[in-house]
């Protein structure tokens, strides 16, 4: 049972560090990875919704990935 409390703590804090990265995201941002992940829209789909180009949507994408990957990977080296 500790151990599963261990564990769950450790993951309560990762989505806390997530979820606090994906509110420091642009709007923009924010809105191309709620349309992409939670509405499952299409690269072009949100191009077209937001009116910019694909390359802009992948290029967005790609940034805030890789905050939300530094977020989540932060504070863990050294454990």
């Amino acid at each position: 049972l500790r151990r599963y409390n261990i564990g769950t703590s450790l993951l309560f804090r990762k989505q806390m560090r997530m979820e606090n990265a994906f509110c420091q995201l642009t709007p923009l941002r924010r809105q191309i990875l709620t349309m992409l992940f939670v509405e499952e829209m299409t690269p072009e789909e949100v191009a077209a919704e937001l009116g910019c180009s694909v390359d802009a949507v992948y290029n967005n994408r790609s940034r805030a990935l890789k905050k939300l990957r530094e977020a989540i990977m932060k504070g863990e080296v050294g454990k």
